[in-house]
């Protein structure tokens, strides 16, 4: 083990000699040099309750030899009362580490659900998204009750305590890092009585769920998807979709209509882009049937069962998928009246009812909202990559 005093002169003279050597102070014990193949670095060490300890200070040019021994000093006293200071550099980077980068590491290493993968993930890029380069650690009470408010007006409480859910797993996780880790801040929910009520269950889709949903249809008949689809993307009824017929179908002006509906009165409702691209390869597809949706019904028309949706694993009704649909009207901020007239759902005695009968022109913007919502949240979820996180930041 060769030894002299590290200085700038001594420290430039030594030469590379292609192999790795390690030169020791003669003042400072611990405080020492490596020269390797072609750049020299500092380092101190000195063993740890019997275990030897080593933590690299920088390399020759940046740091000059008597910074180096004075970094060295601080180090060597931090070991000697039994501190290691590697320890203490990968908190500190943990403590820095963005929430973006503490969710890469945690889809990486910790053994998942692929459902709690894909649910913590969406929520993740839609609604964290506004954490993303923020500290982990610096994120406050303060911020998880404001933003867990924004959520659930936009959204609904059980969407924002979902996010939430999925910030505190991630928070808990971290904690495995950090010896001395904060009390997590979404007991402030807890604190301010504003989880979503456990016991209260929607029967509807929540945004993370839709474009599972979209995806999971898929695997049914064609005729089973669309209808599926129509009912999400309209709010109609499942008996409205399942006997709509080809003759109530005007494709050149773009706008259905539902005759003689539950309330008793015939519902004109304009087609978005997507749902005109779909009756329109339906109708295309028919070969005599008078409905739309052709299927193994009494009348020969298709049947929308709950029990279709359970077995591609979502807890929710036909009539659930209405229920979401008013949900993302009133996420999108739709005025009362305008969602009644889309769904053809009046309430007794309530002044909006004169303006329920609303021209066809008038609600076509808003049934291309929703549609256009909807491919949001399945873009923001295909644009969700497991991959992309096993890539980046997985290295502690």
């Amino acid at each position: 083990m060769p030894v002299l005093k590290l200085t700038k002169s001594s420290v430039e003279k030594l030469e590379f000699s292609g192999t790795r050597i390690d030169y020791y102070d003669t003042d400072l014990k611990g405080f020492g040099l490596r020269v390797g193949a072609s750049s020299k670095s500092f380092f101190a060490r000195k063993e740890i309750n019997g275990e030897p300890a080593r933590q690299t200070i920088g390399k020759y040019g940046v740091w000059t030899a008597e910074q180096a021994r004075e970094k060295a000093r601080k180090l060597l006293h931090q070991m000697d009362e039994g501190i290691d200071p590697r320890l203490l550099k990968r908190q500190t980077e943990d403590e820095s580490r963005t929430v973006d980068e503490w969710f890469a590491h945690y889809f990486t290493h910790k053994k998942l659900k692929p459902t709690t993968i894909r649910t913590y993930g969406f929520a993740r890029n839609l609604y964290l998204v506004s954490w993303k380069d923020r500290p982990l650690y610096g994120i406050t009470r303060a911020d998880v009750l404001k933003l867990h408010r924004e959520i659930s007006a936009a959204a609904g409480a059980p969407a924002a305590s979902l996010a939430m859910i999925a910030f505190r797993a991630l928070w808990n996780y971290a904690h495995l890092h950090l010896e001395d880790p904060p009390s997590s801040p979404t007991r402030v929910l807890t604190a301010a009585d504003e989880w979503a009520p456990k016991h209260r269950r929607s029967d509807r889709l929540l945004p993370t769920q839709i474009p599972e949903f979209v995806q999971a249809i898929k695997f049914l008949r064609s005729a089973q998807e669309d209808a599926f689809s129509m009912v999400l993307h309209t709010g109609m009824r499942s008996e409205e979709v399942a006997g709509l017929l080809r003759k109530n179908v005007n494709l050149d002006r773009k706008f259905y209509v539902i005759p003689d509906t539950k309330n008793g009165t015939d519902l004109v409702l304009p087609m978005s882009t997507p749902i005109y691209d779909m009756l329109k390869r339906r109708i295309e597809l028919q070969d005599g049937s008078e409905f739309v949706f052709k299927g193994q019904g009494k009348g020969g028309n298709i049947k929308l069962q709950a029990s279709t949706l359970k077995r591609l694993g979502f807890d929710v009704t036909v009539h659930g998928l209405r229920r979401t649909f008013r949900s993302l009207c009133e996420s999108l901020h739709f005025p009362t009246a305008t969602i009644k007239a889309l769904m053809n759902h009046s309430l007794e005695a309530d002044i909006t009812d004169s303006y329920l009968d609303m021209p066809v022109e008038i609600l076509r913007p808003y049934a291309e909202q929703i549609s256009a919502e909807i491919q949001r949240l399945v873009s923001v979820y295909q644009a969700f990559s497991i991959q992309d996180h096993f890539l980046e930041g997985s290295e502690m």
